[in-house]
């Protein structure tokens, strides 16, 4: 990950701690939105049959070890249709988080675990902003539990 992007969710990460200090939520993608190519330098791109399929990892800084978390992610974009989140092997603080339970083990003898969306995201920008978003409030103790 370059110095640029470090910093641009550094920035990222303190609008949303503003906006919840403040009592304002952190502005949602717009389902609308396209995914700008900055986005996906992290993450390769195929697209199978009627599905596009990303594989990558989610970032977030955790300030108590400054230095990024990361979790390897498979992001499954459907057309007209929620996304397929997974994760593989999420650390204990996510799966900590209120939202902690949403994350279902797929097999016994694996470590990828699919999110299960009480609002599903349609998006491969809205899904990987909602998993940061879970990763930073894990990190960050933010959010009731």
């Amino acid at each position: 990950m370059d110095l640029l992007t470090c910093v641009r969710r550094l920035l990222d990460q303190l609008l949303a701690w503003w906006h919840a200090l403040v009592g304002h939520a952190p502005p949602r993608p717009s389902r609308s939105a396209a995914v700008q190519p900055a986005v996906l330098t992290e993450w390769s791109v195929a697209t199978a049959d009627n599905r596009t399929e990303y594989s990558g990892m989610f970032y977030v800084s955790d300030p108590r070890w400054r230095q990024p978390v990361a979790v390897r992610g498979f992001i499954v974009e459907w057309p007209g249709l929620p996304t397929d989140v997974y994760l593989f092997d999420p650390p204990e603080m996510l799966r900590q988080h209120r939202h902690g339970p949403c994350l279902q083990l797929l097999k016994p003898d694996q470590q990828w675990f699919r999110l299960h969306w009480a609002k599903p995201a349609l998006t491969f920008e809205q899904s990987r902003y909602c998993v940061e978003q879970m990763m930073w409030e894990a990190a960050n103790d933010a959010g009731p539990r």
